[in-house]
Parts: C-alpha cells; sequence; structure tokens
C-alpha cells in the first residue's frame, strides 16, 4: 500500500492532533484544497508515470491508503490529475 497526504492535510478541521503527513506518507502532494484525498476513496489518481486506486482513509492518521494499478516513476513538480 502507498500512504498518500497533502502537505495541507495537518491544518483540516477534521485533522488528528499530533499527525504529521511527511514522516510517515509516502507520498506528499501539494492540492489546492488541504486534505481533498480524503474524498478520493474509490477513485484513481495518475502521479508522473503512476496510477494509484485509492482505498481507503487511515484510521489514526493523515491522508490516504493506495494501491498500485500501474507502477512508474514519480518526481518532485509531478501534475496530479484525479479520474473524470
Amino acid at each position: 500500500a502507498v500512504h498518500l497526504a497533502s502537505h495541507g492535510a495537518v491544518s483540516a478541521p477534521d485533522a488528528p492532533t499530533g499527525c504529521d503527513p511527511e514522516p510517515r506518507a509516502n507520498l506528499v502532494l501539494d492540492l489546492a484544497r488541504p486534505g481533498a484525498e480524503r474524498g478520493w476513496v474509490g477513485r484513481r489518481v495518475r502521479v508522473g508515470g503512476a496510477v494509484l486506486e485509492i482505498t481507503r482513509e487511515p484510521q489514526r492518521c493523515l491522508g490516504v491508503y493506495c494501491s498500485v494499478v500501474e507502477a512508474g516513476t514519480v518526481r518532485v513538480g509531478d501534475e496530479v490529475l484525479l479520474d473524470g
């Protein structure tokens, strides 16, 4: 599983106290709406050459868990594309 979170998730109203996504998440995104990834469960996202399916929210931390649908290279600055 891949743990994906946004930088701004820490400031989201439902963020658990003391939970910082950066040390735990495999992939940390800059999103226009901090914490938006929590509404993506059941959808797919393309980041660079990888496609991830958002499977669930963690119970005690920020962000979401994903499964890898298509493996690929992800680099700093890659575009994040959410399916339709």
